[in-house]
């Protein structure tokens, strides 16, 4: 008996993770840490799983408007439960995807809000990402209220910056 339950469980483990490589899945998580303005920690089955918000790359918490990017989350999704589309394991092996906190894209909130950029290298196909951008821009929203360093070009900069220190030692 005691077997017969253990394959189910593999079996059940398998079926959802083919779907969510589909893409077919969204999962329940329950949100208990904001780590940036595109990161999060959430519980999922009793296990801490961290997750990056496709398609969106917010400011560095060490960068202009990180922590009110950050802050913005927070207010938005801590302590809730969300609904996470899992688009794709990433290198470092977080789950990438879309939330949603009452059927509302957050990914998407996040850039009307001039909280996020759209990540065009990561999600060139998310039209209405970029229109939204487009629009926060426009508006002078958030981040857009002044010249902002996109966060690539800013990690960019830093991990330079690094280097030149590391020669001169």
């Amino acid at each position: 008996m005691k077997g017969e339950n253990l394959k189910m469980r593999n079996i059940k483990t398998v079926l959802i993770y083919i779907m969510l490589c589909m893409n077919l899945y969204a999962i329940k998580a329950k949100v208990i840490k904001v780590s940036d303005g595109d990161t999060i920690i959430s519980i999922i089955d009793k296990k801490k799983v961290k997750i990056r918000m496709f398609g969106i790359d917010a400011p560095e918490k060490t960068q202009d408007y990180g922590s009110d990017s950050q802050k913005y989350l927070e207010r938005a999704i801590l302590n809730k439960v969300i609904d996470v589309k899992v688009i794709e394991k990433d290198q470092y092996g977080r789950t990438v995807g879309k939330v949603f906190y009452k059927n509302e894209d957050i990914n998407l909130k996040m850039i009307e809000t001039g909280n996020a950029w759209h990540y065009r290298k990561l999600a060139p196909k998310e039209k209405t990402y970029l229109n939204a951008e487009k629009k926060a821009k426009k508006s002078k929203i958030g981040l857009w209220r002044k010249k902002a360093l996109a966060p690539w070009q800013y990690r960019y900069n830093q991990k330079n910056k690094n280097k030149k220190s590391i020669k001169k030692s």
